[in-house]
């Protein structure tokens, strides 16, 4: 199996919700659990995912995921994730985020 055909087999696993356990050994040898985890997330934040169980393989709070998600667009200068609005709008999560920012 080639590099490009491992990684892709390796998103897959991402985007199916494999956990690191249950990854193939040939995946398994590619990368650390750690790096697995850190896959995940860049992948979610790419993809600007709602937070569900493939966001869930690497992160375990919901509101640290979208934190996370907005950090990761502003940093690269992404458009705002609109259609996560209302989930990151909702009132257990605003009151939290203006708490933080305005620390």
């Amino acid at each position: 199996m080639e590099l490009d055909a491992k990684e892709a087999a390796l998103l897959r696993s991402i985007l199916e919700a494999v956990s690191y356990e249950d990854l193939p050994n040939k995946l398994k040898n590619l990368v650390s659990e750690k790096e697995y985890a850190d896959r995940v997330m860049s992948t979610c934040c790419d993809r600007q995912l709602v937070f569900n169980k493939v966001a869930k393989l690497a992160i375990k709070n919901e509101l640290s995921y979208y934190q996370t998600m907005e950090k990761y667009c502003r940093e690269r200068m992404r458009i705002y994730p609109y259609h996560l609005q209302v989930t990151i709008a909702s009132p257990k999560f605003s009151l939290h985020f203006f708490r933080v920012q305005s620390t």
